[in-house]
């Protein structure tokens, strides 16, 4: 709590500010400096948590699940999504230190180094986002024929197939996760097909017959190629 009444105290201090600013040179003078989009950016992030913080007092959860622990509350929970937000404006924070630092003469020259370093991390987090993303569709094309499968035990109950990877969305947040460990296969059920004990197995002869019609060839190459090999070791032992 005192971390974040001192938070609260630098972006009302910096509001002040920047308003000042604001009104002295205009819409088009201000914000011509990238810094400035990024105080904007880190003001907007905190006043959006402070909106979801009133929100969850005002509309606070039932009494059983506030007994529960915090992993257990509902991912919509306004207090963690609060948190969210909170700890992501903290790290904006933490990185205008950068801006801080290059204005000093000192050690301005050795922050651009540092920038660059920045630039770099950004990069790779671009490319880690756009192969979530690939990993994501291809995911989701695999599941999204079997999403209603049923599978019927032989006790009668019923096991339906997971919704985790639902959309596309859906399946990116469970890559993240998975990337923190939070991806147990023994939490994804997966259905192939409805089917239960008293169900007849269904014969794919068309696809049956389009296997052998592919490993015909296979198996006249490599009957051919070994012909060869024969012919060329009977030749050696001749000679």
């Amino acid at each position: 709590m005192p971390l974040e009444i001192y938070c609260y105290s630098y972006i009302i201090g910096m509001m002040a500010e920047r308003y000042i600013q604001f009104c002295r040179h205009g819409f088009a003078n201000y914000f011509s400096f990238w810094w400035r989009w990024f105080d904007f950016m880190l003001i907007g992030i905190f006043c959006l948590a402070l909106h979801l913080w009133i929100t969850g007092v005002l509309m606070p959860m039932e009494d059983d699940l506030q007994e529960l622990n915090r992993i257990h509350w509902p991912a919509w929970d306004y207090f963690l999504i609060y948190d969210i937000y909170v700890c992501t404006g903290c790290i904006l924070g933490i990185w205008k230190i950068f801006y801080f630092f290059q204005l000093i003469k000192g050690i301005g020259g050795s922050v651009i180094s540092v920038g660059r370093c920045v630039s770099t991390i950004y990069n790779y987090l671009i490319v880690m986002a756009v192969i979530m993303v690939s990993f994501a569709v291809g995911i989701n094309l695999l599941v999204q024929p079997y999403l209603n499968s049923v599978v019927e035990n032989e006790g009668g109950t019923t096991t339906r197939m997971g919704i985790q990877f639902r959309s596309i969305f859906f399946t990116v947040r469970n890559l993240y996760w998975a990337v923190y460990g939070y991806l147990d296969p023994n939490t994804y059920t997966i259905i192939n097909g409805n089917s239960g004990p008293e169900f007849t197995p269904v014969v794919h002869y068309i696809t049956s017959f389009a296997t052998e019609v592919f490993d015909l060839p296979v198996f006249l190459l490599k009957s051919h190629s070994m012909d060869i090999e024969n012919l060329n070791y009977d030749q050696q032992i001749t000679i």
